[in-house]
């Protein structure tokens, strides 16, 4: 029983000081009088008046300016006089330069694809506006190294 008693006061104590509160304590009439000013709903509507509301007929905005991030493209592929074997065509957004030249596309970053017929197509998709260049690559089913060719979004077409 002598064991439990000091548990049974820390606990009293623990119980009896209240906790925290991050601010020293209960409140008290001399706290009120420290000299700060206090914030409440009265001073904060006096800010309002203050304050200049706008609506949308003030804002200006410059012609021809959009709000739209993603822009339309078409990609026009010919190469029927390269080739008009069965051929696929893919658009990457994500890429990177090998040693050699060749590109190697994320797969994961396809934009676009089509099949070609006799060596044409035209491929319609958006990307937004800060993709400056894409990878395009036009397969063919015999297994040959694909045709790989940087564009810039601005001008896109294969013709080969």
């Amino acid at each position: 029983m002598k064991t439990k008693l000091p548990y049974f006061a820390l606990i009293g104590l623990l119980t009896a000081c209240g906790g925290g509160g991050g601010d020293g304590g209960g409140s008290s009439a001399g706290s009120a009088d420290s000299g700060s000013p206090s914030t409440t709903p009265a001073d904060a509507s006096t800010t309002e008046d203050d304050v200049t509301l706008r609506s949308m007929s003030d804002l200006s905005i410059a012609d021809g300016f959009s709000f739209n991030p993603v822009m339309g493209h078409s990609l026009d592929v010919d190469i029927s006089a390269y080739s008009t074997e069965r051929a696929y065509v893919s658009v990457y957004g994500e890429y990177v330069e090998n040693g050699d030249g060749s590109y190697s596309p994320n797969y994961n970053s396809r934009i676009s694809s089509s099949s070609l017929d006799n060596g044409t197509v035209s491929l319609d998709f958006c990307v937004s506006e800060a993709q400056q260049y894409v990878l395009a690559e036009v397969w063919f089913y015999d297994g040959s190294a694909p045709i790989q060719e940087i564009l810039d979004t601005s001008s896109m077409s294969i013709i080969q």
